[in-house]
């Protein structure tokens, strides 16, 4: 195995999940290939080979991808996030690898089409509308109702997503949907004809569940619990595991496994969020790709003792994954969220923070002398400061991210 390579195509947003990556895949005993626009300095002792190519660019990718694999021998292509879902399934169709089904892209890539593959295999799906132009929104919350939710169809990471409550909620969407198209804000939004979709609110706990798929089997490993914003639906808080009873959490595993064999999963890691309802639980959305926001670095990892990202290594390689995973601890993350933009001058109450004994991470995000933004300039910038907590009790863990969230405070000009 040591002149075999895994091929990445993109890095992820957070340095400490590509670190995550490299080495699931080094300790596998394989070597590390990366295709992406900048070399990656900070990794280039995990790093074999590198290739710098504009991966925005389709075509000039695969090429790239083919023609290194003339030179080294690639094992396996990993999709490991978003922006390399797409591309990673035709490299490794080309190459004859295991991956996500070139078929099943569609269903992974947009959200309107994943939800209409359900609809006659599930009653789990909320009521939905595809919004082609945005002056049909008045006719197409009729059908839906309010509140809704509305997104674009293949954004990620809560990109564009705007809770609609009621007809100023619609006004101001209409004023400031045209931002998500630019390229500088998120590529991966960016489309020639910007769609939508939407769809009911769902009152209920919010909850998601991480897996992977092998040879058509889902191994459902997680469910967990998360929180998010109520106006723009920002995550900003979540625990791995959920406090549900086994036997709920064993119905959702089933239900997930159900969903991603419809939609054609194959060979990949799942994302999948919903709500547990009056009437059970609701599919949202699923990704083909693990989680971010520090959740398969850090929770899923030391929660369970295992890592995602070797999972999906060995679904890349065509190598049966672990059949189940139990969890030891409970891992809580809560994100300080801005309250106002302009430029971060300054953080107080660190030293408290860091005395609360369940904290084990506290990780900046937005630093010092650096701009802030919220929803809808961006969906990211506001998210200044990660928190995540370790322990053997449910509500000790959750106490302790709130607790730190409220001793930081943000300084912002």
């Amino acid at each position: 195995m040591k002149n075999l390579y895994v091929l990445f195509v993109n890095l992820r947003r957070l340095k400490r999940e590509n670190l995550a990556a490299f080495n699931a895949v080094r300790n596998l005993g394989y070597k590390v290939a990366v295709l992406s626009k900048t070399s990656p300095e900070e990794y280039l002792d995990l790093i074999d080979v590198h290739c710098s190519v504009d991966t925005t660019d389709f075509d000039q990718t695969v090429h790239q991808a083919l023609e290194l694999s003339t030179q080294i021998k690639i094992a396996a292509v990993m999709a490991y996030t978003e922006t390399s879902v797409e591309i990673t399934s035709h490299i490794a169709e080309k190459l004859g690898l295991p991956g996500l089904p070139v078929l099943a892209i569609k269903n992974a890539r947009n959200k309107y089409a994943m939800r209409e593959s359900l609809m006659n295999s599930t009653n789990s799906v909320a009521k939905f509308v595809r919004i082609v132009d945005v002056q049909d929104l008045n006719e197409a919350i009729k059908i839906v109702g309010f509140p809704a939710i509305i997104k674009p169809l293949n954004s990620s990471g809560s990109t564009g997503i705007f809770n609609l409550a009621n007809q100023s909620d619609i006004e101001y969407f209409i004023k400031n949907y045209h931002s998500i198209s630019n390229p500088n804000y998120d590529p991966l939004s960016t489309t020639k004809s910007l769609e939508f979709i939407l769809e009911e609110y769902l009152p209920g706990q919010e909850i998601c569940v991480d897996g992977v798929v092998y040879k058509g089997k889902a191994y459902p490993y997680s469910v967990a619990d998360k929180w998010s914003t109520e106006k723009h639906y920002i995550e900003h808080m979540g625990i791995y595991p959920s406090c549900l009873s086994p036997e709920v959490q064993e119905a959702i595993k089933n239900s997930a496994a159900d969903i991603v064999k419809r939609l054609g999963f194959d060979n990949c890691a799942f994302h999948m969020e919903g709500k547990i309802t009056e009437h059970g639980f609701k599919f949202i959305e699923v990704a083909a790709r693990p989680a971010g926001d520090h959740v398969m670095s850090h929770l899923f990892h030391q929660a369970s003792g295992e890592c995602m990202f070797t999972e999906l290594a060995k679904v890349s390689l065509g190598i049966e994954p672990l059949p189940k995973i139990e969890f030891k601890y409970y891992l809580a993350l809560r994100y300080l969220l801005a309250e106002k933009e302009g430029l971060l001058e300054n953080y107080e109450g660190w030293d408290k923070a860091l005395d609360i004994p369940e904290i084990e991470y506290i990780f900046p995000e937005v630093h010092v002398g650096e701009k802030v933004l919220l929803p809808p300039n961006d969906y990211r910038k506001i998210k200044l400061i990660a928190f995540i907590s370790k322990s053997s009790n449910y509500k000790k863990a959750l106490e302790a991210v709130k607790k730190a969230v409220n001793l930081v405070k943000p300084k912002i000009g």
